[in-house]
């Protein structure tokens, strides 16, 4: 919605009719995401900075028009972005501006843009960032050609590339995909700004090297992808969820002990397993927010979810426990339990074990 606006504001530079459609893109784009609310009105602000006068000058009735159009369609969520519903997820947006530059600024980092990426796996994988390597050189010479072409649009590009994400979190690769096509605009203008600078027969030569350059860069991406991803963010995933509740399901002891450390492991029991939400709503889980996941000493019918610790210390009797396989060797010391099921990833590694207790 966002870049259907900014596409429309960008012909109706020429054609103002199209003022009144970008009006519309951005003003319904407010209602499409949290961060929206402050950064569709920031980037606004931005293009009246670079193109307001001459809008002024030569589309004026348009541009009133737009204004109103614009206002007409986004004030009336306004009474729901500030009340408790609509902030209930826009807690950052408090956050305050001297944080907002700092996480806008993380989107800048090499370690983020080459190197390492999100950390979450789920948007990045391990060990390679958010562009490629070769793309170091492209983005630098890229931006270099763009201030020598001295083009009146190019600040837009720092306006959009991570500023919609720098509302929200510090490197958030999905939140900052919408940044994707500046980086790739960037590295194409870079290779082509290269390219001019070299006579015929140079700019073949040069243009074969960076196409195997390119292409060697996607082939070991690929292999990684393809070949150890699935391992290494499995549990990101909740790749093992489904299997382990499945089998606690089907077992018909008095208690399960569910390790604190199993990501949100309430919600995958209640759901799994088909616990009655009426049973559940009597006494449910309190204090869990937007941020703040962790918990412990928490029960509900049978299931019980603690630390192992504590789960060692209980005096067990006809009894399931659910740890994941980096915390089980105390329970296999243990001659209480009897370890039942494992559950692996797709190489065959353990990842979650399933102990009764006897």
């Amino acid at each position: 919605m966002f870049c259907l606006g900014l596409l429309a504001f960008l012909e109706g530079r020429h054609r103002p009719r199209w003022l009144l459609a970008c009006s519309c893109f951005f003003a319904a784009s407010m209602f499409t995401y949290p961060s929206a609310r402050v950064f569709v009105p920031v980037f606004l602000l931005g293009l009246a900075a670079l193109y307001g006068r001459s809008l002024w000058t030569t589309h004026r009735s348009a541009t009133i028009a737009a204004i109103a159009f614009f206002l007409l369609l986004a004030l009336p969520g306004v009474p729901y972005w500030i009340g408790p519903q609509g902030m209930a997820r826009a807690w950052f947006l408090l956050d305050g501006p001297g944080q907002w530059l700092q996480q806008y600024l993380s989107y800048f980092a090499p370690d983020f843009l080459f190197f390492h990426g999100d950390p979450n796996v789920r948007h990045s994988m391990a060990g390679w960032g958010q562009l490629y390597l070769f793309e170091m050189a492209t983005v630098p010479l890229g931006v270099l050609g763009l201030w020598q072409r001295r083009r009146q649009d190019a600040p837009i590009a720092a306006l959009w590339l991570p500023l919609p994400a720098a509302l929200t979190d510090a490197q958030h690769a999905v939140r900052a995909s919408i940044g994707a096509p500046v980086w790739a605009l960037l590295s194409a203008l870079g290779i082509a700004f290269a390219l001019d600078h070299f006579a015929r027969r140079g700019r073949i030569c040069l243009s074969l090297g960076i196409a195997a350059v390119i292409t060697l860069h996607a082939a070991f991406y690929s292999h990684a992808y393809f070949t150890r991803y699935a391992d290494n963010s499995a549990l990101q995933w909740q790749f093992c969820i489904r299997d382990t509740y499945s089998f606690v399901a089907t077992q018909q002891h008095n208690a399960v002990y569910i390790s604190d450390r199993l990501p949100l492991p309430h919600i995958f029991a209640l759901f799994y397993t088909r616990f009655p939400p009426a049973q559940y709503q009597q006494a449910p889980l309190q204090g869990l927010s937007q941020g703040n996941w962790s918990y412990s000493d928490f029960s509900f019918g049978r299931y019980h979810i603690d630390s192992t610790a504590d789960i060692l210390g209980r005096a067990c009797e006809d009894a399931l426990v659910v740890v994941f396989a980096d915390e089980s060797e105390p329970f296999r010391h243990d001659a209480r339990y009897a370890l039942r099921k494992v559950v692996t990833v797709p190489s065959g590694e353990r990842l979650v074990e399933i102990f009764s207790c006897r």
